[in-house]
């Protein structure tokens, strides 16, 4: 059966393009060109859905994995010390504790970060509910790389062009990366990439999967009983500096002071830390500040009193101390 991507080319916004895998090696372009595909792979209900609704968005069909891939984002690293931590991962975690094939692993410099793909070793089976059995999988085994696994990602295709940093994104053999400095790499990814096309190629094969008793499914958790009752105090009195910040736009030149005052006060609350993140990434619409912004919090434990500038400009007359 026919396996289909979803497509962006110039910009990851312009996607909703669907393509039999088997072309994907026409998307890699000489000239520089911004180019990505699902992490994903559809059968022919991905065209469907996207020519009825337009975005994949909604999508519930089947989801496939052709190829794994692993994101080691930069973040505030250094490029020696992003070298040296994906080495320690491929080297040490994922050969020498995991057991995962040498030949199996190919190093992606992205033009920033790097991925890490792999052929299918968990054995992962299409399923309409795939992303989650992927997710809870892949992040217990590898919890160091990024959250990548939804059903709608989009992952940087191989050989095209980082606009932000210059370069292209080039792949490696273990033996050639852990022979390679880090400014050997970089200076590899500024050049157009010829040994792209033979990767792409070689790269989608087929292997016995020898990882499936790693592989997670989601907890089912059971349903919750409504409990009624009543407040004791009106819940909109307490903190109401920070319910108010939520409630608005991030103010100009304000937005990440005042991130870091709504982690603290919900970190306060008892809220979880990804509950965290995902609630200022919607409120902001930054994922990776949001992210370095709540790790912060977390880490540090900063807390901020009603006093502070930031949030004493939102305070309310309601609120229970405001008369203090």
């Amino acid at each position: 059966m026919s396996q289909f991507v979803e497509m962006a080319t110039g910009h990851v916004s312009n996607r909703s393009q669907v393509v039999n895998i088997t072309n994907l090696n026409q998307y890699v372009f000489n000239e520089p060109t911004e180019v990505y595909h699902s992490w994903y792979t559809f059968d022919e209900q991905l065209k469907t859905h996207i020519d009825n609704v337009g975005t994949i968005q909604g999508f519930n069909g089947v989801y496939s994995v052709e190829n794994i891939i692993l994101d080691y984002d930069k973040k505030e690293l250094t490029d020696e010390e992003l070298y040296q931590a994906v080495r320690w991962l491929v080297a040490e975690d994922m050969i020498n504790n995991i057991g995962i094939h040498t030949e199996d692993i190919t190093i992606w410099y992205s033009g920033n970060g790097f991925h890490i793909e792999l052929p299918n070793i968990f054995g992962f089976t299409p399923s309409t509910s795939l992303p989650s059995v992927v997710k809870e999988t892949l992040q217990a085994i590898f919890p160091e790389c990024d959250n990548i696994y939804d059903g709608a990602r989009l992952i940087r295709m191989g050989g095209s062009y980082n606009t932000k940093t210059g370069r292209y994104k080039i792949p490696f053999t273990v033996d050639d990366f852990l022979s390679t400095p880090m400014v050997g790499i970089i200076t590899m990814a500024e050049h157009s990439p010829e040994l792209v096309q033979n990767f792409l190629t070689n790269q989608r094969r087929k292997v016995t999967p020898y990882l499936e008793h790693l592989v997670k499914q989601p907890s089912i958790v059971p349903e919750a009983q409504t409990v009624r009752s009543q407040f004791r105090i009106d819940p909109n009195s307490v903190v109401t500096c920070m319910q108010t910040a939520l409630a608005n736009p991030p103010v100009v030149g304000e937005r990440n002071e005042t991130m870091m005052r709504i982690a603290s006060w919900m970190r306060r609350c008892g809220m979880p830390q990804t509950t965290v993140i995902e609630t200022l990434t919607k409120w902001s619409g930054l994922q990776r500040e949001a992210q370095s912004c709540v790790e912060k919090i977390f880490e540090n434990g900063y807390e901020y009193g009603c006093k502070d500038g930031i949030m004493s400009k939102w305070c309310k007359p309601n609120f229970i101390y405001f008369k203090h």
